[in-house]
C-alpha cells in the first residue's frame, strides 16, 4: 500500500486526472485501487481471468463507483500498453517503479 500511495501522490494533476491503470492478480491492483480512491482519480486494472474470486471481489467492494477489473487470459502487457497510448500513467508492481 505503501508504493502504491507514494506513486499516486507523486502524480502531477495533469497525470492524475487521465488516470492510472496496471496489470495485477490481487495485491498491488488492491493498492493501486485505494490509493487512486482516495486521491478521487480514475484507475483501470487488469486481472487474469483465473485471478481468486475473492481478491476480484475485494477489489470491487473497495470501491463505489461501479467499477469492474477488466479480466483478460492471456497479454495483460498488451492492454495496458493500450491504455500507455491513450494518455494514462501505467504504475507496475516492479522495483524502481516506486
Amino acid at each position: 500500500l505503501r508504493g502504491a500511495t507514494n506513486a499516486i501522490s507523486s502524480l502531477s494533476d495533469e497525470q492524475a486526472a487521465r488516470g492510472v491503470c496496471t496489470h495485477s492478480s490481487g495485491n498491488h491492483a488492491q493498492a493501486l485501487a485505494r490509493a487512486a480512491r482516495d486521491r478521487g482519480i480514475p484507475v483501470w486494472i487488469v486481472m487474469p481471468t483465473n485471478s481468486p474470486e475473492v481478491k476480484r471481489r475485494a477489489l470491487k467492494e473497495m470501491r463505489d463507483d461501479g467499477f469492474d477489473p477488466w479480466l483478460v487470459i492471456d497479454d495483460r502487457s498488451s492492454v495496458v500498453d493500450a491504455w500507455r497510448g491513450e494518455g494514462l500513467v501505467c504504475l507496475q508492481c516492479a522495483p524502481g517503479n516506486f
